[in-house]
């Protein structure tokens, strides 16, 4: 596993919002970062990417966000917050199967959405308090603080745990 030496790495979000890293005075285009553990430890063992004839590889990883200076830690932040958007699911107004899917109906903080999901027992899971659902493009939803909820919806989700 690489450190990076983040008083030689510069972290630049482009006018596409795309990231471009600058590190011992070499430059990659179109990087991508990604948490090591995206429930655990969001601010720390942050890998840095770039891609070389459609593989990853990645330059190295930033061990925690407070090591970089302000400007490349903003385009980290800024970066990471549409990387990571995860919609809270409020309720869910309905669900079926549709071929081969389960389609549940939701609200959610960032407005109603028909979430299609392939593989119930895959693509659900627990983590402190949390209940992520995987829809079928690969987007995450959460419900907060699921255990207490009274939705019938919700009931049947843990009881595929």
């Amino acid at each position: 596993m690489d450190y990076l030496k983040c008083n030689s790495l510069k972290i630049i979000l482009d006018e596409n919002e795309l990231l471009t890293v600058i590190y011992e005075n070499k430059t990659y285009n179109h990087c991508k970062i990604v948490r090591c553990f995206p429930f655990d430890k969001t601010d720390e063992f942050l890998s840095i990417c770039y891609e070389l004839d459609g593989k990853d590889i990645e330059i190295g990883i930033i061990k925690d966000l407070k090591e970089l200076d302000d400007e490349s830690k903003k385009s980290v932040i800024e970066d990471m917050a549409l990387r990571y958007f995860i919609p809270e699911i409020i309720k869910i107004k309905s669900k079926k199967y549709s071929s081969r899917f389960y389609v549940f109906d939701c609200i959610t903080n960032a407005g109603n959405i028909k979430i299609n999901v392939n593989d119930l027992v895959f693509n659900i899971f627990s983590h402190n308090d949390k209940l992520f659902i995987i829809d079928a493009n690969d987007n995450y939803y959460v419900i907060n603080d699921y255990q207490s909820k009274k939705d019938k919806h919700i009931k049947f989700l843990k009881g595929l745990l």
